[in-house]
């Protein structure tokens, strides 16, 4: 089954919102996975899209099972931290690029993160600390919660 045909399953079964911010990330999804060593982190700053890791990572009952626990952290699944407000995870995941520079950490972002001034510190932080090793994607998708990202 096709990644998007599976977030759409999976959602429905969890009983699941937030399938449109699953979809609009599910390519960024595996670009990631496909560069990124076992030895990695990866941090899924854009929580609300956190169905399409899921259903990337594991098999659809799995998928669910996971998705029905949202938006708790969940470090059987890979995931060590969970967003909650956005904006958060960039600075999560700049204080694990400090705290281990020998390994990359990967972080995906909704365009609606890009908006908040944690994310702009954070981004501060990590030109000054010079964090080669945090690599960051943004889904550029120009919806946030309740309409385009200009207008909010």
């Amino acid at each position: 089954m096709k990644l998007k045909q599976k977030i759409v399953k999976v959602s429905f079964l969890a009983n699941a919102c937030h399938i449109g911010s699953a979809l609009s990330c599910a390519d960024i999804i595996q670009e990631i996975h496909k560069i990124k060593n076992k030895k990695d982190i990866f941090i899924f700053g854009k929580a609300s899209g956190v169905s399409a890791y899921y259903c990337y990572k594991y098999p659809t009952k799995k998928a669910v099972e996971f998705l029905k626990k949202y938006p708790l952290p969940n470090k059987e699944a890979g995931l060590p931290w969970t967003g909650g407000s956005i904006g958060q995870g960039l600075s999560v995941a700049a204080g694990m690029a400090i705290a281990d520079r020998k390994r990359n950490i990967y972080i995906l972002l909704g365009d609606g993160d890009i908006q908040e001034g944690q994310t702009y510190e954070a981004l501060l932080f990590s030109r000054q600390h010079k964090l080669d090793n945090l690599k960051i994607y943004v889904d550029r998708n120009r919806l946030q919660a309740l309409g385009n990202t200009e207008d909010i």
